[in-house]
């Protein structure tokens, strides 16, 4: 028999539950890893192929037992990917994966004998995801309100797309996409022999994490890290400001070099008491400008900027943006260039 005793957080949403039994002790984080709630710390788990040079990135939660993770990724932050063997990893590895991250099943038993037959054999990270058949043995994980019956995975509020055989509505229940953090042991000594981290993943993330193992099997490398709050100033933007006003300054003042003349040759002429050399080296000159037809603008000019405006944001929005503004930024400098060159 196990008693569960929940208490619920309403200030942050945070629904902290513990199993009074031997097997698992866990914090129930978020129904929906897509967005992290405020004030639960979250992790970011990054998959890369060398492959091709894919990567796909997802929340994760931290648990609370062994090192911290690292709150920036180096080069040295990737490590290959793994499955372990058994799977549950409730017995120990019967294969090495040493200096790999290792994906293991919840359930059967703790988190914390999970992780440390993986440290055993010599894994430096382990993801423990959720599976259908440990929710069945949460009463609270397994939703039928979520999505029932034939359809249940094309269920729009069923975010885990993952449904199992509910024997207490006799009927196939939606599986809620919760995040928990994991909780040490009890037991005197257990939670500090753990040398390694560990991360929890939900079920619809532990298989996007094992479909892109099966497709990319000799290249998966894993990486996660604490998300940083990133300043909203940067010493650039200093940079950028200083440059074009800079810019703006020099030019303002360079096209008004013969109006600067002009006004030396007024004033001049109009203070009869200064000697000749003054004079004479005001000489005046007279402005020429290029004889250039004024362009006016109309209805049609403003409409058809707009028009060109909205296709140039319809199309960095749906197109590559980085690729787009990569070969706008070609074509820019090669037109520039090429005035350079061919200007007489």
């Amino acid at each position: 028999m196990r008693l569960r005793v929940c208490f619920l957080a309403p200030a942050i949403g945070l629904v902290a539950c513990k199993n009074l039994s031997a097997a698992e002790s866990i914090n129930t984080l978020a129904s929906h890893a897509t967005v992290p709630l405020p004030n639960i710390s979250l992790a970011v788990l990054e998959l890369t192929s060398l492959d091709n040079k894919v990567s796909t990135s997802m929340y994760v939660s931290p648990s609370l037992f062994g090192p911290p993770l690292p709150a920036a990724v180096t080069s040295t932050s990737y490590l290959s990917f793994a499955l372990a063997n058994p799977l549950d990893a409730c017995a120990p590895l019967v294969s090495s994966v040493q200096d790999q991250a290792v994906l293991v099943d919840r359930g059967d038993c703790s988190f914390e004998t999970k992780v440390l037959h993986a440290q055993a054999a010599g894994a430096a990270l382990v993801l423990v995801r959720d599976t259908p058949s440990a929710a069945l043995k949460q009463p609270n994980q397994v939703d039928c309100t979520l999505g029932a019956g034939d359809f249940c995975e094309e269920s729009a509020n069923c975010a885990s797309s993952t449904c199992v055989f509910a024997p207490l509505h006799q009927e196939r229940c939606c599986v809620r996409n919760i995040l928990v953090a994991m909780n040490g042991s009890t037991a005197p000594g257990m939670s500090s022999s753990v040398t390694i981290p560990s991360v929890y993943l939900t079920v619809l993330d532990g298989a996007t994490v094992e479909n892109f193992f099966v497709e990319h099997p000799n290249a998966t490398f894993v990486t996660v890290s604490l998300p940083q709050d990133e300043s909203p100033w940067n010493w650039s933007m200093l940079l950028i400001w200083a440059l074009g006003v800079s810019i703006v300054v020099f030019s303002a003042y360079y096209s008004a070099a013969k109006e600067r003349l002009f006004a030396a040759h007024v004033h001049a002429s109009s203070a009869p008491d200064l000697p000749p050399s003054v004079l004479l080296h005001h000489t005046y000159s007279p402005i020429r400008d290029a004889h250039e037809e004024p362009l006016n603008m109309t209805l049609q000019h403003a409409l058809l900027f707009l028009v060109m405006g909205s296709c140039m944001l319809l199309l960095m929005y749906y197109v590559h943006v980085i690729l787009f503004v990569q070969c706008l930024f070609a074509l820019a400098a090669w037109v520039c260039l090429t005035h350079l060159l061919t200007y007489p």
